[in-house]
């Protein structure tokens, strides 16, 4: 799904290296630790988290991806001659990489945006070797079915996930979760491995 006008103001506003790295990504490097190896980002956006991965994660080689162009072009453009980072326009659903492919994936909040986000874990687990960590901050119903965040916020309507439900379906993709804490039934921060 791509992100509307709101959205996108959102996302590539001023404060948000800051957000993104001290909201998002620094609970999730204290639950599961450095992400060494090849690593997947999921819904990479203007590139902020591939530059909050490679300084604080410590990933070897990042493969990321957006469904949105303008957002995939702002990645190229600020990680621009970085070898170590390969980019390309895709989704979650249907993913160009062979079997066990990837050390640890990340998601910064992508999920939700996804109709089909069961397809996107069985997807992911598909290319995740078996022992890989799955770092995952996402946007819970709760959130979404406000009415000020229907009206500013494009996301689907249907089959959108709670906490139970998100954990639900991390365990029939086989991944175990390993840590997560919550935010007021809106958002929570996941570890999880995958038992391949």
């Amino acid at each position: 799904m791509i992100l509307n006008t709101f959205e996108r103001l959102v996302v590539n506003q001023p404060l948000r290296p800051f957000l993104q790295r001290w909201l998002e990504a620094r609970p999730l490097l204290k639950m599961g630790g450095k992400a060494r190896g090849r690593v997947l980002e999921i819904g990479c956006g203007q590139g902020l988290g591939a530059q909050i991965l490679m300084q604080d994660f410590g990933v070897d080689e990042l493969h990321g991806f957006d469904l949105d162009r303008r957002q995939l072009q702002r990645a190229q453009k600020r990680l621009n001659g970085t070898s170590k980072v390969h980019l390309w326009q895709g989704c979650a659903n249907q993913l160009p990489t062979p079997a066990h492919f990837y050390d640890a994936v990340f998601d910064f909040n992508v999920l939700h945006h996804i109709p089909d986000w069961q397809c996107s874990l069985n997807e992911l687990a598909r290319v995740m070797k078996p022992g890989a960590k799955l770092y995952l901050l996402e946007t819970l119903s709760f959130f979404l079915n406000n009415p000020l965040s229907r009206i500013l916020m494009k996301h689907p309507r249907q089959n959108r996930f709670n906490f139970q439900q998100l954990c639900d379906g991390m365990n029939e993709a086989g991944f175990e979760i390993l840590q997560h804490c919550k935010l007021s039934g809106s958002f929570c921060w996941m570890v999880a491995q995958y038992g391949g």
